[in-house]
């Protein structure tokens, strides 16, 4: 059995959020088009509480906030679920970045649509990486071995944990 130790506790998860949601928010505050794509469940959760921290800030208009499920990427018609153009910025945000395969894929779909701007957000980055996927934003960096896994458990909105086994 692995024992677990928590890496990152409720309250700083939060800072760390809105820490990412005020950098986003200051550069671009002059976009014309923001779109929060969360990868899967977590993803969402993520990109639902930065769109609420980036809701207050003056100047800056999220324009969507969508869930794509990175194992039916291949599915989607991504110009059918919202209107990316050239005037728009996306941002990826997931919970955790393992080896960078599932953003890889998520990325490439999205570049083909020819947006203005992608960019990545996500709670915590694993050093591992087989795809040369970049953080813009980043709540966290760890430094693990292979075996090593890192979880982000949402389950309970109310006691948010990342968790290193």
């Amino acid at each position: 059995m692995n024992q677990q130790n928590r890496i990152l506790k409720h309250s700083e998860i939060l800072l760390r959020i809105e820490r990412m949601s005020m950098e986003i928010g200051e550069n671009h505050c002059n976009d014309g088009k923001l779109v929060l794509v969360g990868l899967n469940d977590r993803g969402y959760f993520l990109a639902e509480l930065m769109r609420n921290y980036l809701n207050d800030i003056e100047n800056v208009h999220v324009t969507a906030c969508l869930k794509l499920e990175a194992n039916k990427i291949h599915e989607y018609d991504l110009e059918k679920i919202i209107d990316f153009d050239s005037s728009t910025t996306v941002i990826l945000i997931d919970d955790v970045l393992n080896t960078g395969n599932t953003a890889f894929k998520v990325l490439s779909s999205i570049y083909l649509l020819g947006v203005l701007k992608i960019e990545t957000a996500f709670l915590a980055v694993r050093e591992h990486l087989n795809f040369p996927i970049l953080a813009n934003y980043q709540g966290i960096s760890i430094a693990t071995t292979l075996q090593n896994h890192v979880e982000f458990d949402n389950s309970e909105t109310d006691s948010l944990s990342v968790k290193l086994y």
